[in-house]
């Protein structure tokens, strides 16, 4: 046997698929033997291929995706990123709050849309919904552990459909308690019914959690000007109470592309009630177009730890597609410094390849960090953004490190 015929079979073996290294390597074995090799030498080459193809499938693990249906058991997968000094660890091993049943105003989805702990008690205001586009509606359930929840009523407390507030829908991102003792609700509109459509923030009060809650018509936070990093939408808002003041932490669209810039800015007020919003944007996207977070950043829950403020926040390549979470730290909030590792979460946390992250919630409850994150899938198929007969439920996870 020559050189160069012994060269050629290494080649193909070092391929990673080893049935199709076979396959190769036969086509390969056959072109050649009437120029240059003979029959004994086709033979040890056969019995090499095969020998090495067995030898290499009994280690090599091939990952067989599972389809799960809504509502399963199974699990996503924690931490994800290898650099990452965050690991989350999931609470349960089944959503801890999932969509309604068929005929039921969240029927198709639901968002953690607030998480707060208040007097030995977890609260959760929630979006609910039963596709897209469609009307909104807030929901409230009450939780002594943070896994096990339940609804006080199955009613909304807020719904979109029947409001008067000149929009198509609106969603619940914030909830903050005033100076008075009220309870403010902070909401994100959408003007049409459509992801990239402008918006406002909005406001709604309460004396109680549990409401009755009034909603406010008129937005306490407007986009910008046409131009702006904040032109066409302020969304997402997340508001913390800093000393006498309040903080508020919300996303800027720069235009109504789903693909256009997004930028976090903040808002100061001294009640809660009556907002200034700062000029510019407090956290970038990242000046490396080669960074996970390049494009946009959007989505921001802060938390204020004994040393300082720590966000997560999203971005993506684009809607859909390369979604991750990362963390940033700041001494003052005002001025951030990504976390090192980032991104903490990424789309390869979940097991199912076509299960993508949707909305996140933060907090801190008994010396750890608390997460609470919507899974959308899709029954029958892979999750693609825009998809119809979506679902989601929302899952629980918990980091001893605080970053």
């Amino acid at each position: 046997m020559r050189w160069s015929e012994l060269n050629l079979f290494l080649y193909v073996q070092n391929n990673h698929n080893p049935g199709a290294s076979f396959v190769v390597s036969l086509f390969s074995v056959r072109r050649y033997t009437r120029a240059v090799m003979s029959r004994p030498s086709i033979l040890f080459l056969l019995f090499c291929s095969v020998l090495i193809a067995a030898c290499d499938s009994g280690t090599r693990q091939t990952a067989i995706p599972t389809v799960t249906s809504v509502g399963s058991s199974a699990t996503p997968s924690a931490g994800t990123h290898p650099d990452s000094p965050i690991f989350f660890e999931p609470s349960s091993e089944i959503p801890v709050f999932t969509h309604g049943a068929t005929g039921d105003w969240y029927a198709g989805a639901v968002e953690p849309g607030v998480v707060l702990f208040f007097e030995g008690q977890f609260h959760m205001f929630f979006n609910g919904f039963d596709g897209w586009p469609s009307k909104s509606a807030v929901g409230y359930a009450v939780s002594d552990d943070g896994v096990t929840w339940d609804m006080p009523s199955e009613d909304p407390l807020l719904d979109s459909a029947s409001a008067d507030f000149g929009g198509f829908t609106f969603f619940v991102s914030s909830v903050a308690q005033l100076p008075d003792g009220r309870w403010a609700m902070y909401l994100y509109s959408l003007t049409e019914g459509r992801d990239g459509a402008p918006g406002s923030i909005l406001i709604a009060l309460s004396s109680s959690l549990a409401g009755p809650w009034q909603l406010h018509p008129e937005p306490v936070l407007d986009p910008g000007d046409k131009g702006d990093w904040d032109g066409s939408r302020v969304t997402q808002p997340h508001v913390l109470r800093v000393g006498e003041g309040y903080r508020m932490y919300f996303a800027g669209y720069e235009d109504d592309r789903l693909q256009g810039g997004r930028w976090i800015g903040m808002a100061t007020s001294p009640d809660g009630l009556s907002w200034e919003k700062m000029p510019e944007p407090v956290f970038q996207f990242s000046e490396n177009p080669r960074d996970w977070d390049a494009f946009r950043v959007f989505q921001p829950r802060v938390v204020q730890v004994s040393d300082g403020f720590v966000m997560l926040y999203k971005s993506n390549v684009s809607v859909g597609r390369n979604e991750a979470w990362g963390f940033a730290r700041s001494p003052d909030g005002l001025t951030w410094t990504r976390l090192d590792g980032n991104p903490v979460i990424d789309e390869k946390t979940y097991p199912i390849e076509w299960r993508r992250n949707g909305i996140a919630e933060l907090l801190v409850a008994d010396g750890q960090l608390v997460l609470y994150l919507e899974i959308l899938e899709r029954e029958g198929g892979a999750y693609h953004h825009g998809n119809a007969g979506y679902f989601s439920n929302i899952f629980r996870f918990t980091s001893t490190v605080i970053p």
